[in-house]
């Protein structure tokens, strides 16, 4: 599971659903070579409509991915998580790996992306995000 997070709310989810699929957990920054993993799962908050930017240049780089498994999630506070989910999906396949799905969660937002007060979704993620999450995540087991 590799993600990028600002805020903390991406963290979350991704946690979430690591510990569903007991998975290794990496921050965007500390990830490497994924190809070994059966499952590769990567998660972004939805910045200016789509994946940030750390997860932009990182799926851009990735290797040849043909005959894995890939899944992405992201976190919103107003709109973009479709539109952040084709993105990803579309990267990977592009690279050869077999997309099995994409989940989309709410996340609390300040003004500009993150910063000033909490305007949208203040209370987000919370505990009915985090047991979405882990379901998305028991789907991927199959």
């Amino acid at each position: 599971m590799v993600y990028y997070s600002r805020t903390g709310n991406t963290r979350k989810i991704a946690s979430a659903i690591a510990e569903e699929l007991e998975a290794e957990l990496l921050r965007v920054e500390e990830a490497g070579d994924v190809r070994t993993f059966d499952l590769i799962c990567v998660g972004t908050p939805v910045y200016m409509g789509g994946p940030a930017g750390p997860i932009k240049r990182y799926l851009y780089k990735f290797p040849e991915l043909r005959g894995k498994y890939v899944a992405c999630f992201c976190t919103r506070a107003i709109t973009g998580g479709r539109r952040t989910v084709r993105s990803i999906k579309d990267a990977l396949e592009v690279k050869g790996a077999e997309f099995i799905g994409g989940f989309i969660s709410r996340a609390s937002s300040g003004i500009l992306f993150g910063f000033g007060p909490k305007l949208w979704a203040r209370s987000r993620p919370n505990e009915k995000d985090l047991q979405r999450a882990r379901k998305f995540a028991e789907g991927l087991k199959k």
